[in-house]
């Protein structure tokens, strides 16, 4: 492609810009006056100060941008679990519904501590979701239990429930231990959650702390709970109006027993526990424990699901000082009980008896245990 340059009209149009720069470059005469710049805003005269109203213009900006600042601040504090939304970040951050989002620039002084706290607010409930999944999937599961099964040879069994007791009480121990990390154990602290299992059986978890004021020692709280633990039966009757025959089955020293209970319901049925009791008292720690668990499988003395509604009872008691005030003795109590869905569908109005009076079983140690208390201050 060829292009036909007008020599003419260029080289007119050289010498016009040429001469526009030569013009513009040129040194004017030393003795011309000088030029002024149109364009240039009057030179303030040496020595005079800016205009007020330019000085409070300038002050005025300066106030409205720290009160604006300040008011994103103020909304930040007055409602922090608001989400904070960046300016200029959303296309859509001022359509509807943004009503009550504080919105912040990254240069605030607060944007990266709303951006903490609400990073800080989603972990915090992200660890309550897997948290109540955790006790979801464990509802069913049974800490302080530990599978007893007894054979016919008196001194296997015996040896079998001495050998059993370190673990018992070392692991109800600890469980409570664990439990109580974070608790106040000076005041009174409750909770119990009651469901159907998988295999239609009623259970019961509950924990609570019981501040003992009135009690002298630990010894002396420990005295008036073995005391209690060796007439259960007498709780039964006076404390839920039960007809309770108690047998001891296997005497094996004053720290260990296995009984069972059978006690005469209002629907015309029996219902049925067989416990081991294990008790334990560390003058070191000046600590007091009794622990309560179910025997699962004994040949000797077996189950009768047809006639009995069978009751599994898992507890531990631990007697001790307060950790944050030394002379208070505290109960700390963990329970799990089981009433056990019977076989036989004339047993079911027994079956309702015995789970709706499950809450008021699993505190009758705590219950009778204040009450002698009471009576021997």
């Amino acid at each position: 492609m060829e292009v036909d340059f007008d020599d003419g009209s260029l080289s007119l149009e050289l010498s016009a810009l040429l001469g526009v720069r030569r013009d513009s470059c040129e040194s004017p005469p030393p003795n011309a006056p000088p030029q002024e710049n149109p364009r240039a805003s009057p030179p303030l005269e040496k020595g005079k100060r800016k205009p007020t109203y330019l000085v409070r213009k300038e002050e005025r900006d300066e106030l409205l941008k720290q009160i604006d600042s300040l008011q994103r601040q103020l909304a930040y504090l007055e409602h922090r679990v608001v989400p904070v939304r960046p300016i200029g970040k959303d296309a859509n951050s001022d359509s509807e519904g943004d009503e009550g989002v504080v919105k912040m620039t990254e240069h605030d002084p607060l944007y990266k501590a709303a951006i903490a706290n609400a990073s800080l607010q989603s972990a915090v409930r992200m660890h309550h979701v897997m948290l109540a999944n955790m006790q979801s999937q464990m509802s069913e599961a049974i800490p302080l239990h530990t599978r007893i099964q007894l054979g016919t040879d008196m001194e296997q069994r015996c040896a079998t429930l001495v050998a059993l007791k370190p673990k018992k009480v070392a692991i109800a121990y600890q469980l409570l231990r664990e439990r109580t990390r974070f608790l106040d154990d000076s005041k009174m602290y409750s909770s119990q959650d009651q469901y159907i299992s998988i295999d239609g059986n009623n259970c019961l978890n509950s924990f609570d702390i019981t501040p003992l004021p009135r009690a002298r020692s630990v010894q002396h709280v420990l005295e008036a709970l073995e005391f209690v633990v060796q007439n259960i039966d007498l709780a039964l009757a006076d404390k839920q109006g039960q007809l309770t025959v108690s047998e001891s089955l296997d005497q094996l020293r004053p720290d260990i027993t296995h009984s069972r209970y059978v006690s005469r319901l209002r629907e015309c049925a029996e219902q049925e526990v067989q416990l081991v009791i294990f008790r334990e008292y560390d003058a070191e720690k000046n600590v007091g424990l009794v622990v309560i668990d179910s025997v699962d499988q004994d040949p000797l003395h077996p189950y009768n699901p047809d006639t009995r509604i069978r009751r599994d009872i898992s507890q531990v008691v631990l007697i001790s000082t307060s950790q944050k005030q030394p002379e208070l003795v505290t109960v700390q109590r963990m329970d799990f009980t089981v009433v056990h869905k019977p076989k036989m569908s004339e047993l079911m109005p027994a079956f309702k008896e015995v789970s709706d009076s499950s809450p008021v079983g699993a505190r009758l140690i705590l219950r009778t245990l204040q009450d002698v208390l009471n009576s021997t201050v």
